[in-house]
């Protein structure tokens, strides 16, 4: 099903890997297992720190002396 739509800056052998393995029954069921951990604690799946910015975010962590450099 995804051979034919890969993206255009992968290469048609690497794609046309990477759906032989996303199609196998052992990734399929790991990939399952996945999903269902993530609805378990989706805030253990976030990589923001919100509406503060990265850099904000260390200079409190400096501040507070959890972050030392």
């Amino acid at each position: 099903m995804w051979k034919g739509h890969r993206p255009p800056n992968i290469r048609r052998d690497y794609w046309d890997t990477m759906c032989d393995q996303w199609a196998t029954e052992n990734f399929r069921h790991r990939s399952r297992i996945v999903a269902e951990n993530r609805t378990k604690m989706p805030e253990a799946t976030l990589h923001t720190s919100g509406s503060i910015s990265f850099g904000r975010q260390k200079r409190k962590m400096v501040k507070s002396h959890i972050f030392n450099l």
